[in-house]
């Protein structure tokens, strides 16, 4: 049997795609504490005001057929009632929420089809600790079953976010918001009250447009190092893309000149092409990298290319640049210094980047932590199953706590430098090898390099009962 760790879309891709794949008969069990998968934390809300920020004609969950998803929203019936115009484009955003059922219905339609070699079983429990052995081994859940199995799939998803100051008593209180992702964690008891949001990536953006469609009418403040939102998808421009012999590789400073250079060429406002001609190479850009070189890209770089690569859709920025002009959203850079609280409110101390500006004052009904998810799976502690295999050297952070250590087979090297091949990693715990590895395209090629490779244990384990 093949044991999936995780029900966010990181696993429905691994199960759709052993379904895909199996040619003789096999059990798959998909492990998720949830009452059913529901594609995660991205692609899990109900909110249709969280569109996906790619558009609907480039997120296929299938890599052999660019356009599956398209063709799925253009079947009569299969978004009705949630768009107001069905005739979707390839262009469009759509919500998110609709390609989180997109996901559940390829897997049913998967496992349903005629011939389906596979067989597979949703397990509503969470995985606490996974045995390994020499031929496998052994998956021990919640509810205390424990099941052997011929190789595992961890799809762990993206880890909670980190509290913005360290273990203070403000975290406690029911006015801050720790996970947005949380049912019922983006509302307002006083729709006037103002509210501070601590980031402004994408995460900040969709709390802004949920509350919003909520009714809220008080203010935005929105605070972040670097005091930049997202950029917005625009007209890509003409481009004719780059080859991997014209990329400078191993050194930062040289792609960055390269990067700007190319978008002089095309005029600065087609940067989205050139940003988006780097989406093929980024993976093995990175891996060229020293660690070095990647410690000056994340201190110096990486907040810009963020903003740049991961872009928000237009209609999300046209809602906040109105936002802006009513005088109701605010944005500036600056650093959390300290909370107090009273039976009013909330007061944020925050310092400016300049580091000789006045400490600002910000006065909040409640506070919504939108830094993004955590990396540094050492700060992670509160995972059963993640807390195991740390502790038995199965998984190992990497050396800048942007994942989990792991080779070119997408197995975990552990704390010794083995390589454990009857496990497989999928998504974001391979950013610290890979870089692009939280997006569907870059997932769905994992998902049937994962597959082939739990079948192939599979295949190997003749004695195992089907």
């Amino acid at each position: 049997m093949i044991a999936i760790v995780g029900g966010g879309a990181s696993g429905l891709l691994a199960a759709i795609q052993i379904g895909l794949q199996a040619t003789v008969p096999c059990r798959v069990a998909l492990y998720d504490p949830a009452e059913y998968p529901s594609g995660g934390l991205a692609y899990g809300t109900r909110d249709l005001a969280h569109l996906l920020n790619v558009p609907a004609g480039r997120i296929s969950a299938l890599p052999d057929q660019p356009d599956h998803f398209l063709k799925w929203l253009r079947r009569p019936g299969n978004v009705a009632g949630l768009l107001r115009d069905e005739r979707v484009r390839e262009t469009d955003f759509v919500p998110r929420a609709i390609y989180g059922c997109y996901l559940f219905a390829l897997l049913e339609e998967t496992y349903s089809r005629p011939g389906c070699a596979a067989r597979l079983d949703i397990r509503s429990t969470r995985v606490i600790d996974f045995i390994p052995a020499r031929n496998g081994g052994t998956v021990v859940s919640a509810d205390g079953d424990t099941e052997d199995v011929s190789h595992v799939v961890l799809a762990l998803g993206n880890l909670p976010p980190r509290d913005p100051l360290p273990a203070h008593p403000f975290f406690r209180s029911p006015r801050y918001v720790a996970q947005v992702w949380q049912k019922g964690a983006i509302s307002m008891h006083s729709p006037g009250d103002d509210v501070l949001l601590i980031g402004s990536g994408l995460t900040a953006v969709d709390v802004i447009l949920s509350l919003e469609r909520a009714g809220h009418r008080g203010k935005y403040f929105v605070t972040s190092r670097g005091g930049r939102w997202p950029q917005s998808h625009g007209a890509a421009g003409p481009y004719e893309g780059i080859s991997a012999d014209q990329l400078p590789t191993g050194n930062i400073r040289r792609l960055v000149r390269f990067i700007r250079e190319e978008i002089r060429s095309v005029g600065p406002e087609h940067w989205g092409g050139v940003i988006d001609a780097l989406r093929p190479h980024t993976q093995n850009l990175w891996k060229a990298l020293s660690i070095e070189e990647r410690r000056r890209f994340l201190r110096h770089v990486r907040p810009f290319w963020e903003s740049h690569r991961h872009r928000m859709p237009q209609s999300a920025w046209a809602e906040l640049e109105r936002l802006c002009k009513e005088g109701r959203l605010e944005l500036f850079p600056g650093r959390l210094r300290d909370f107090e609280e009273d039976e009013e409110g909330v007061t944020a101390r925050i310092q400016p980047k300049r580091a000789d500006g006045e400490i600002r004052s910000i006065r909040a009904g409640k506070v919504f932590n939108c830094i993004g998810p955590e990396s540094n799976f050492r700060q992670h502690f509160n995972e059963p199953l993640l807390i195991n295999l740390l502790a038995r050297g199965v998984l190992h952070p990497d050396p800048l706590f942007l994942g989990l250590e792991a080779n070119e087979n997408l197995e975990p090297v552990g704390a010794k430098g083995h390589a454990f091949e009857q496990i497989s990693l999928i998504g974001p715990p391979l950013k610290a090898m890979l870089w692009e590895s939280t997006a569907i395209p870059e997932i769905r090629q994992q998902a049937a390099l994962v597959a082939s490779r739990a079948l192939r244990h599979q295949h190997l384990q003749p004695s195992w009962e089907i």
